[in-house]
């Protein structure tokens, strides 16, 4: 949702005439295919949405065959991400 979000802000920008990426960066996160068609398109953080469904359906299957007491608090997993720099960010300066 956050690349959606973040879509809408670049059309808002383009309307207020604030030019992306001179006066504002943006950056999204999920890497929906929208956000590399968007104009600019927008710097995101992907994630693995596959590997992400794979670990819900496969907790939320050992809950149930387990009989987990909704209190249970969830098991913590971290999965990697990864910055895809597109035209939507400016570049850092050199200091």
């Amino acid at each position: 949702m956050s690349d959606v979000l973040a879509i809408g802000a670049l059309q808002a920008a383009v309307e207020l005439g604030v030019s992306v990426p001179a006066e504002l960066s943006l950056v999204g996160f999920d890497d929906t295919p929208a956000a590399a068609l968007a104009t600019p398109p927008l710097t995101t953080i992907a994630q693995p949405h596959e590997e992400k469904g794979r670990i819900a359906t496969e907790r939320l299957l050992e809950a149930i065959e387990r009989q987990a007491e909704p209190d249970e608090p969830p098991a913590r997993i971290i999965l990697p991400t990864e910055l895809v720099v597109r035209a939507s960010t400016a570049q850092a300066p050199n200091y």
